[in-house]
């Protein structure tokens, strides 16, 4: 049988040709795609300019497309979890329009809730207007009464008013229950995946929220000597605190009306921060709080740590993962930390420096509770160097504890959970700065900021210890803790600290303990992925109760699929199953058929 005959009866693209027979369907359809968080070029967007409405559970979508039953499928659960504060865990396969099915349900929903709200507060209006005129009626009511009544109410719609419909009001009044609005936080696990999530709402949704963007310093920061710097964090703000940043100091420019697009991406807050000599980082944290729709990484909200540092309130909020399926490993490295002896020394010199009757060089802080902490953990590591570490891997060697075994251990030194509390409670003071008479400087006051790298370790090593004192046994089990050696490679630090190293490595093994706390924290947590399965057990390894779940067909008829073994591709060169081929070869050019492959 001829090429030709061969190709036509298997139905292969032009160009390729195939060593085995066609085999039947695949069940997903892989798109080539890298995975690096470099933000693409920006390309121009093609607006959709018609949309085909559906009625799903009461909520208008505008969808730009027909949908597929697969997509009404995504729309109705999300809608259905939003509505009565459940959750969801839904996998629907690559290519089937999931980021844009989250996108126009989710803000449907959203547009919606704004819009009862809107008739709650005219339906108190008219009720105040009727009070007003009933009040009127009453010749003995005193006029001081009429008044007091009347100003009262005004207050209750003010205050009830904002955050609705472009309200300049941040939303911050305390309000009643029937009239919050949720705040939706769309993650996904790089800066890549929002940046192709923003241009999917700009280009293809019709309701356009208030936004906003977080990211690191290392896409949003724009100081000169920042950027080029190795420890941005620590340098910004350093600099910040000095009032030496001038970015910083007008960051709010960013958030005069005009300044930004209705619907911006990193790209666009970068090139207005520049124009406007404004901070694009701070502006983007502070643009978040008034925000209806908030984009994340999500270890951005799944690590305590970062999301406490970002201000970041979940409390009857919308979390939606897209791409969740590294949920489980991200929520165990969060609990997981590793602390060196040296960053644990370095904690206790600032302690000493800084703290309250700790020398002529000391300054107002409280700190003789967390240096006895200190105190206690570096001793505690001293009594196991000279006792060997049994376990070896590479050029390591460890010593392990269950987290009962170093509850009971570190229980014997004085530690507890409620002083662990405690202590947390005097790190989060230590944020604020203590006004001091320097010494020798004729009376003058200056405010003195605690380290923030010293802050951070503290912080790193309380919530790490707090995880295993937890009160019940199963939970402590959860983690191990290992006391690792190894040789110390950079001569400066062996000179100082000795020849070997050591650190503080704290393993969670059960995502719950992190991810549980968001169902707790969160009105609605919503899983999306194309690949979850079984999703019964992944529900199970996230601590959560989801009472929604979809495992949706993909949109690709059967007759659509061709699997099989090719050995060439167009241009008769073999293939050799390296990445650069599918980056570099033709194939990808010269045949439109072409669309997805799998290579060996």
């Amino acid at each position: 049988m001829t090429i030709q005959k061969e190709r036509k009866k298997r139905k292969l693209p032009n160009g390729f040709t195939s060593s085995k027979p066609v085999q039947k369907l695949v069940s997903n359809w892989f798109s080539l795609d890298d995975t690096d968080d470099d933000l693409p070029i920006k390309q121009p967007i093609e607006m959709v300019q018609e949309y085909f409405p559906q009625d799903i559970l009461g909520v208008k979508v505008m969808f730009p497309y027909v949908p597929y039953q697969s997509q009404l499928d995504l729309m109705k659960n999300i809608i259905l979890s939003i509505e009565n504060g459940q959750n969801a865990i839904l996998e629907s396969p690559t290519g089937t329009g999931k980021t844009l099915s989250i996108l126009c349900s989710s803000l449907s929903w959203l547009e919606q809730a704004k819009q009862k709200r809107l008739e709650e507060l005219s339906k108190r209006r008219l009720d105040f207007q009727k009070l007003a005129e009933s009040l009127a009626s009453l010749p003995e009511l005193n006029e001081c009464t009429k008044l007091n009544n009347v100003e009262s109410d005004k207050s209750v719609i003010k205050e009830n008013t904002s955050g609705v419909h472009g309200s300049e009001s941040t939303g911050a009044a305390i309000e009643p229950e029937s009239f919050r609005i949720p705040k939706i936080y769309i993650t996904s696990r790089t800066q890549k995946q929002i940046h192709q999530t923003v241009s999917e709402l700009k280009s293809r949704c019709q309701v356009k929220p208030k936004v906003s963007i977080l990211a690191s310093r290392e896409y949003l920061c724009i100081h000169h000597d920042v950027k080029k710097s190795s420890n941005k964090n620590e340098d910004c703000q350093a600099l910040k605190e000095q009032g030496n940043c001038i970015y910083a100091q007008n960051e709010k420019r960013l958030a005069m009306k005009d300044a930004l697009p209705e619907i911006w991406d990193i790209e666009d807050i970068v090139t207005a921060g520049k124009k406007l000599q404004a901070c694009p980082y701070y502006a983007a944290r502070n643009l978040s709080k008034s925000a209806d729709v908030v984009f994340a990484p999500y270890n951005y909200i799944v690590d305590p740590l970062i999301r406490n540092s970002m201000d970041m309130e979940l409390e009857d909020s919308v979390l939606i993962v897209d791409e969740a399926h590294n949920i489980e490993q991200m929520s165990m490295d969060a609990a997981s930390a590793e602390i060196s002896e040296i960053e644990i020394r370095e904690v206790l010199r600032v302690l000493k420096v800084y703290g309250k009757g700790m020398g002529d060089q000391s300054y107002l802080f409280e700190t003789e509770d967390l240096t006895n902490l200190v105190n206690t953990i570096l001793n505690w590591i001293q009594q196991y160097k000279s006792k060997g570490f049994p376990l070896k891997e590479l050029n390591k060697t460890f010593r392990l504890w269950t987290g009962n075994e170093i509850h009971k251990s570190l229980k014997a030194e004085g530690i507890s959970f409620s002083l662990l509390s405690q202590l947390e409670k005097s790190v989060a003071q230590l944020s604020t700065p203590s006004v001091v008479e320097l010494p020798k400087s004729n009376m003058v006051k200056e405010q003195i900021k605690f380290p923030s790298h010293a802050i951070n370790t503290l912080q790193k090593l309380i919530l790490s210890l707090q995880y295993v004192f937890q009160e019940t046994p199963d939970n402590r089990n959860e983690f191990k803790v290992l006391l690792s050696k190894s040789y110390q490679e950079d001569w400066k630090v062996r000179r100082e600290f000795g020849d070997y190293q050591f650190a503080l490595h704290f393993w969670c093994l059960n995502a719950g303990v992190i991810f549980s706390n968001l169902g707790n924290l969160c009105r609605s947590v919503i899983l999306t992925s194309g690949t979850l399965s079984p999703i019964v057990s992944y529900a199970k390894e996230l601590g959560v109760h989801f009472e929604h779940t979809l495992e949706a067909p993909h949109v690709i008829p059967d007759e659509n699929l061709w699997v099989g073994s090719i050995s060439s591709g167009p241009d008769r060169s073999p293939l050799c199953g390296v990445s650069t081929w599918a980056i570099h070869s033709k194939a990808w050019k010269t045949d439109p058929q072409w669309r997805a492959c799998i290579l060996p």
